[in-house]
Formats: C-alpha cells, sequence, structure tokens
C-alpha cells in the first residue's frame, strides 16, 4: 500500500509539472502508431484467474515489466532525430520510465523475500 500511495503522489506531482510546461506537439504519424499500440496493450491485459497471494504477486510484477516495456516504446517512437532527447515529453517519459524501474526492483525484492521468484 505503502508503494500505491508512493504512486499516487508521483503521478500528481508529474500532472502539476506537465501543466506548467509548455509541451512539444507530437506527428500524427507518431501519435498514431503510439496509440494503437496503448489500443494494443490495453487489449491484451488478461484477468486473473487465481486469488493467491503468489499469483497475484506474480501478474502484478509482470504487469509492471509489461507497463516500462509500454513506456520504452513509447519514449522510443517520439525519438526521430537526436535533438527529440531534449524535449519535455521525453523527459516526461524519462522520468515515468525511471519511476517504474524502481516499482519493479521493489516488486521484485518482495517477490524475492516473500515468494523465492523474481
Amino acid at each position: 500500500m505503502k508503494n500505491l500511495d508512493k504512486s499516487i503522489t508521483f503521478i500528481n506531482a508529474l500532472k502539476k509539472e506537465i501543466k506548467k510546461t509548455d509541451m512539444e506537439e507530437i506527428d500524427f504519424n507518431i501519435y498514431d502508431k503510439i496509440s494503437f499500440s496503448i489500443h494494443e496493450f490495453s487489449n491484451k491485459m488478461g484477468s486473473l484467474n487465481t486469488f493467491n497471494t503468489k499469483s497475484i504477486s506474480k501478474y502484478f510484477l509482470d504487469f509492471q515489466k509489461d507497463v516500462l516495456s509500454l513506456y520504452i516504446y513509447i519514449q522510443g517512437k517520439i525519438v526521430q532525430k537526436q535533438e527529440d532527447i531534449n524535449t519535455s515529453t521525453y523527459m516526461v517519459l524519462n522520468t515515468m520510465i525511471v519511476q517504474k524501474k524502481e516499482q519493479i526492483k521493489g516488486l521484485e525484492r518482495l517477490n524475492e523475500k516473500y515468494y523465492q521468484f523474481k
């Protein structure tokens, strides 16, 4: 629950920061590819058919890894030229990626401690 609170605080702080920032426009073709990937991601999310804590924890860890992969994919799509790594959009995604990696490490430590898996 502590991690969930941290995530909510992080997202709210990030939203406030984004509102203050002048975000760049994204090319429509890039936006379309990103939008399609997000749609595919949301369609592939399965349901959890078990209720034991080990399976739930593994499912949640795998889901968070998939979210990280999606973030990295999106960040890669917005980089069309070298200068794009200096854009606000890139920086926001980079912040989200770093935070997601920390979240995953915490989940892996938890799973190692209680369930002996990463």
